[in-house]
């Protein structure tokens, strides 16, 4: 069998540069050969509670890991602005900085508040698309986003803004009417108030609809029902988890059964998964708090160089 060096196919990782990279949705076997190779040069790793963790064995073992990774409900959480200095302060120690984030960067995942800091500090920066959960979701749980019959536009709205609430600004008469197939991301705690918006502005509230949690993970859950009793169905999941409504969710039963009560297993899940040798890595691990000042980023890791033919 031959063997492929597929950093050959990858751009060189500089020191002092920042790349922002997608991890995906939780399968391993969905990331892309950049952000692997971008593992493996990394000098330091700032990483985000949706992203899985079996990711950082494939780090150098000299490389600095930050959790940076927000959790609901967490006693101490960063802010986004600690987490700039924290990017902007590695990056000036002249290492290389992965960024890494659930599913895509540049999707609900603030990516573009730390690159405009980054930019105002003239560091280099190269982004690395991962696959979102927009996508991954649907795959796995057989629903097409889009369907020739149904649907020739998606829209896609966040559940929270940074308060923790439902955007204030989301026009709920448009949104009701905009498109076939709306896409909620991070609206399970409050997917009855938005439920209840859609179906107060002109959706039908027998419209088919679908909540994903914990999409490509063995942990995956599927529920289905129509919108007006959604919320009550999907009220045992846990986030994260998506949201769909539109007519497309029908079209789940030609790929899935579904079962009488419209739950179902993960059908689709990658064997990495399962594997027995996919263990975290022992590594130096760092949580980010609130309120830290720079020299907590400091350290005494020995930088590294990519390894030569």
């Amino acid at each position: 069998m031959t063997q492929i060096d597929f950093s050959s196919f990858c751009p060189p990782f500089a020191a002092g540069s920042v790349w922002i990279g997608g991890a995906g949705t939780g399968d391993m076997g969905l990331i892309t050969l950049h952000l692997m190779d971008a593992l493996r040069h990394a000098d330091a790793v700032l990483y985000d509670s949706l992203v899985n963790t079996q990711l950082l064995r494939f780090i150098h073992p000299d490389a600095e890991t930050i959790f940076v990774g927000k959790r609901r409900g967490a006693r101490c959480v960063p802010t986004q602005e600690s987490i700039n200095q924290c990017l902007i302060a590695e990056a000036k120690a002249n290492k290389r900085v992965l960024r890494l984030k659930g599913g895509d960067p540049l999707v609900f995942a603030r990516s573009g508040e730390e690159l405009t800091a980054l930019a105002h500090h003239a560091i280099p920066t190269r982004i690395i698309p991962g696959i979102s959960s927009v996508t991954a979701a649907c795959s796995y749980a057989g629903i097409p986003l889009t369907h020739r019959l149904v649907n020739a536009s998606v829209m896609m709205i966040t559940g929270h803004d940074k308060s923790g609430d439902i955007p204030h600004q989301l026009d709920w008469h448009l949104i009701a009417r905009a498109s076939p197939v709306l896409v909620f991301f991070m609206a399970l705690s409050k997917l009855s108030r938005i439920c209840h918006l859609l179906i107060e502005h002109g959706r039908n509230p027998d419209e088919p609809a679908a909540v994903i949690a914990h999409a490509t993970t063995p942990q995956q859950k599927v529920i289905v029902a129509p919108l007006n009793r959604l919320a009550r169905r999907a009220a045992d999941l846990t986030p994260p988890s998506l949201v769909i409504v539109g007519e497309v969710v029908n079209h789940r039963q030609e790929v899935i059964p579904v079962n009488s009560d419209g739950a179902t297993e993960p059908q689709f899940l990658h064997h990495s998964l399962h594997h027995p040798d996919h263990l975290p890595r022992q590594n130096p691990h760092f949580v980010l708090q609130e309120g830290e000042k720079l020299p907590y980023f400091e350290t005494n890791a020995p930088a590294h160089r990519p390894p030569t033919a």
